[in-house]
């Protein structure tokens, strides 16, 4: 409905937008009015009466919001009634009589404490809306009431448990407290109106209420309240409405409970407490229980027991208090002669945040008991600075001079008792009274007496010659039943008096002591004595002179100990003197009596500390070839600075080819040496002392060289050629007439030089070469020239086994005019003249002589055989070396071949000239300068040996730089490999030449 009446009004305001409004209508109805029940007539009210008198249906309708079916209108009158039960604390309902003033969409308003309104709308057609207001009147329908409440016996509403409310018995009088009240639904004069209290003993005087409209409710204190009087206060609450005749109430139990506070203070039920015990009362005993009590209750009333502050905190030492039950115990052990009599304050709390306390006062009286024996301190007159205990053995020392007159007083001696009275009364005496001593009475104080020890007789150590102290008994007893005695032993030390004056004896004036050099500081040297008449003589001892601070002394016992390190080899003795002392033995700050001196002297022992060390040199020489034992090679000489065997030297060498003495330190050669064969020789030479137990020694290396001496003759090698033109072959044996050539027997024959027609304008022929097996001079080699012959051009042949036959007779020449040898190149040479060599065709027999320039020269003598060759070239040369028998039929043939290729030749040497520019150029060994060199001496098929000057010819002939050559194309596939010792081309490790070639071009590769 009420989204149809909110739909429809819209409708209304779209379709009617001028509709008209009335004031509102106010109407009031009492809450639980009966269905039915008429409330006004809105036509009436809103002046539309007239529209009543139309007799028909007007159709007034009521358009409710929230609150709906409590009313109803007639739509023919206008008459509006109760529709249903309107209950007021429903419809506006209000919390503990508590209203305000609000209004909602609800259609309900309450805007006072008793005032709760419906609000609708009311349409009476066409176009009149009315607002209806109905206020609801409240009527006396609930009673008040309490949280978790009944009804009693009297109607009211009783609550099953009782309000309890604390309240402090400190609070002064019109003290507030705010209490809960009771709730009720009704409102205004309906509501709770007043509030009375009734306590159960009838004590009305005490609390009042005091209650403000609406809901303030206050319990006053009417007059002052005290906790130890009464604890709580029983009674009821009660509440009522205002409803008329009689008002509707409920009642509440009320329990006021109230609590303590620390009002009242401990009270002992004594003044003063007093007890008297003995002073052997055990410790831990309970001599006194106090007691003290409060009124207050539970902590407050709970008291604790304490001593409170005395003048003399020693009480607490010796007594305690038991904080709980209040009982004192002793807690140490009790000592009347200390304090017979104690007053100690007692103080009782209470446990209050604030707390109070009570206090009373202990007296103790403490009776004596003979319980401590007599006490006995003794005191020396005299007590030397050195002693540091008064008590040795349980006797008490005490020292009396010599030479003092009877009657010196010795000790005092103070006595006493720890008890009172007459067990405190003290005498003392001597237990042996034929002593030398005596005891007086001197004084008496409080609580002890005085007696002075004194000396009956005079003592003199040195005629008494005693050899003890004096003992003796003192014995004190007391005046106690039964009597406690104490006895102390005294020792009396009769001191000597420095009389004599200490002094070193003629022995004694004199020390000579030996020790180690390598004692290690700290150690006991000597003890230094002296001697002292005096029975107990006081000497003290010191050091003088300057001893490197190697020694320090003990000043009283005299003995001397080292303090640094000794080296016998830097310092063998140590001087130095000891100064005595003589003093008082009672006080060492008097002048001393008198003094004397001693002279020390250490001598430091010899230890095996230092190695040997080498003083000699440590390189010799000798001469090779001279007989074992022969020279004396050289002298080791060593140096230990340690003595004795320490320092004595031995020499060791376990060498095979030396012999090195082991006591002299000399070196011999055992064999003969050779210094070509080891030119130095390295010896480890051990060096060692002969000390003990333990010798020290050193290892020395010493180097012994081999003087050259000259026994080798210079070796003649093969000479080294000068230039291209030259043919160099090594000469094994030379024969005259096919028969062995005595001459040359000792003569070593060296080679034989073939001087081309092309070289023979050269001078320089050969360098001449020798070695010698010597060094320096020995092994400096000079070349002179001794004589020589001349063989005519055929007079020689030459095999292939290098085996030189002379078949013709020489002729003797000054081979000097032909030849010399340079002083400073050892070149051999031809001598020319203007221009032109001297030598002519032939061959020259020179015999050269290699000496070395040793002191006493070595020589060796050797021929060269230096062949020139004619004009005729190569032809004659060939000639001249065959066989002589055959020289005519040879040399017949030769010139058949001759004649026979000469045009062929001619031919073939006119295209290699031409060629030979070309290819020389490019560095092609067919390119050669001499026509001699034929195709068919090169290839003979297979591998071939070469002969040796076709060889030469042809290397000359390349470039030495050249890896790889041409050969012409006429050549065939073949190889041809050959060795050489002597080639102008660099072939590296291994000189080998490798042809390798094809039918057109064939390469020569260098490996």
């Amino acid at each position: 409905m009420t989204i149809w009446v909110t739909h429809f009004l819209l409708y209304s305001l779209l379709i009617f937008p001028f509709v008209r409004s009335k004031h509102e209508i106010i109407y009031t109805v009492k809450e639980e009015s009966e269905n039915g029940t008429f409330i006004g007539n809105i036509l009436a009210d809103s002046g539309s009466s007239d529209l009543a008198a139309s007799g028909g249906d007007i159709g007034v309708q009521l358009y409710e919001d929230q609150v709906t079916g409590l009313f109803q209108v007639d739509g023919k009158s206008g008459i509006l009634t109760v529709a249903g039960r309107i209950d007021r604390e429903v419809i506006c309902p209000q919390r503990g009589g508590i209203s305000s003033t609000s209004s909602s969409s609800s259609g309900l308003t309450a805007n006072s404490l008793s005032t709760c309104q419906i609000e609708f709308i009311a349409h009476i057609p066409p176009d009149n809306l009315i607002n209806i207001a109905v206020t609801v009147e409240d009527i006396n329908d609930h009673a008040p009431i309490f949280k978790n409440s009944g009804t009693n016996q009297l109607g009211s509403r009783v609550s099953s448990s009782s309000y309890i409310v604390y309240i402090s018995e400190g609070v002064s009088v019109g003290y507030e407290v705010p209490i809960n009240g009771a709730t009720d639904e009704d409102a205004g004069s309906y509501g709770i109106q007043s509030y009375s209290l009734s306590i159960d003993d009838g004590d009305n005087t005490t609390f009042a209420l005091r209650y403000v409209l609406p809901s303030e409710l206050n319990l006053i204190v009417k007059k002052k309240l005290d906790y130890e009087e009464k604890t709580a206060y029983r009674g009821q609450l009660k509440a009522c409405d205002g409803g008329m005749p009689t008002p509707k109430c409920a009642v509440q139990n009320i329990t006021i409970f109230i609590t303590d506070i620390n009002d009242n203070k401990p009270h002992f039920d004594k003044e003063l407490y007093t007890v008297r015990i003995s002073e052997a009362t055990p410790v831990m005993s309970v001599i006194i229980a106090v007691t003290a009590t409060d009124a207050d209750s539970g902590e407050l009333g709970r008291l604790t027991y304490r001593f409170g502050q005395t003048y003399d905190q020693i009480v607490t030492n010796f007594f305690g208090i038991n904080e709980i039950t209040g009982e004192v115990w002793v807690k140490s052990p009790l000592d009347a002669k200390v304090l017979s009599h104690f007053k100690i304050p007692v103080i009782a709390q209470d446990g209050g945040t604030i707390p109070k306390t009570g206090s009373t006062v202990l007296q103790i009286d403490v009776d004596d008991v003979n319980n401590h024996p007599p006490w006995i301190e003794v005191k020396p007159i005299i007590s030397p600075l050195y002693v540091k205990k008064p008590i040795k053995d349980g006797y008490i020392q005490l020292w009396i001079e010599e030479n003092q007159p009877v009657g010196t007083q010795i000790g005092i001696i103070l006595t006493g008792d720890k008890d009172v009275g007459p067990n405190g009364e003290v005498s003392c005496n001597l237990k042996d009274k034929d002593s030398a001593f005596r005891l007086r009475h001197s004084s008496s104080g409080r609580e002890r007496k005085m007696y002075s020890l004194q000396s009956k007789v005079q003592f003199d150590l040195e005629a008494m010659n005693l050899n003890s102290p004096l003992k003796l008994q003192v014995e004190c007893s007391d005046s106690g039943n039964p009597k406690l005695v104490t006895q102390q032993n005294i020792q009396v030390n009769v001191v000597d008096v420095n009389e004599f004056p200490a002094y070193f004896t003629k022995s004694q004036s004199n020390v000579i002591v030996h020790i180690p050099e390598d004692t290690p500081p700290g150690s006991l040297v000597t003890k230094i004595q002296a001697t002292d008449r005096d029975t107990t003589p006081k000497m003290e001892f010191r050091l003088e002179n300057d001893h490197g601070g190697l020694f320090n002394i003990d000043s009283s016992s005299g003995n001397v100990f080292t303090q640094g390190k000794f080296d016998r080899e830097v310092q063998s003795q140590v001087h130095f003197s000891v100064r005595l002392l003589d003093s008082d033995i009672l006080d060492s700050i008097i002048p001393r009596a008198g003094s004397d001196l001693a002279n020390v002297t250490v001598i430091l022992n010899d230890v095996n500390d230092n190695s040997p060390i080498l003083e000699s040199g440590r390189t010799f020489k000798i001469f090779e070839n001279r007989a074992a034992h022969a020279d004396l090679i050289g002298q080791l000489k060593a140096y230990d600075p340690d003595l004795g065997e320490n320092g004595t030297v031995r020499f060791i060498s376990s060498n095979n080819i030396f012999d090195v003495n082991p006591v002299t330190g000399k070196i011999y050669s055992k064999t003969i040496l050779d210094r070509e064969a080891v030119a130095q020789y390295q010896l480890d030479i051990e060096i060692t002392d002969l000390g003990r137990p333990v010798s020290k020694k050193t290892i020395e290396r010493i180097i012994i060289n081999v003087g050259d001496v000259n026994d080798n003759k210079p070796v003649w090698k093969m000479p080294e050629r000068l230039h291209q033109g030259i043919f160099l072959k090594p000469v094994n044996n030379v024969l005259r007439n096919g028969d062995k050539n005595s001459e040359s027997e000792d003569i070593q024959c060296i080679a034989f030089v073939n001087i081309s027609s092309q070289a023979s304008e050269q001078s320089q022929i050969l360098k001449l070469v020798a070695t010698d097996a010597d060094i320096d001079q020995n092994a400096n080699i000079s070349f002179s020239i001794l004589s020589g012959r001349y063989y005519r051009e055929s007079a020689l042949t030459l095999s292939k086994n290098n085996v030189l036959n002379l078949v013709e007779n020489p002729q003797q020449i000054k081979i000097k005019d032909y030849f010399k040898v340079d002083s400073t190149t050892w070149v051999l040479s031809a001598i020319s003249d203007d221009g032109v060599i001297k030598p002519k065709s032939g061959l020259y027999e020179i015999f050269l002589r290699a000496s070395d320039n040793g002191q006493s020269p070595l020589h060796t003598d050797a021929i060269i055989y230096v062949y020139y060759e004619c004009k005729g070239g190569f032809v004659a040369s060939l000639f001249s070396v065959l066989n002589r028998g055959k020289t005519v039929i040879l040399f017949g043939l030769v010139c058949l071949f001759i004649c026979m290729i000469l045009c062929p030749v001619l031919i073939y040497l006119v295209r290699t000239r031409r060629k030979s520019q070309e290819c020389c150029d490019r560095g092609i060994i067919a390119c050669v300068d001499d026509e001699r060199i034929r195709q068919e001496d090169l290839l003979r098929g297979g591998n071939t040996e070469v002969d040796s000057w076709a060889k030469e010819q042809m290397f000359m002939a390349q470039q030495p730089y050249l890896s790889s050559f041409d050969i012409s194309e006429d050549m065939n596939c073949s190889m041809l490999r050959y060795h050489t010792d002597k080639s102008p081309i660099n072939f590296g490790q291994s000189p080998h030449l490798t042809y390798q070639g094809c039918p057109t071009v064939t390469t020569i590769a260098v490996s």
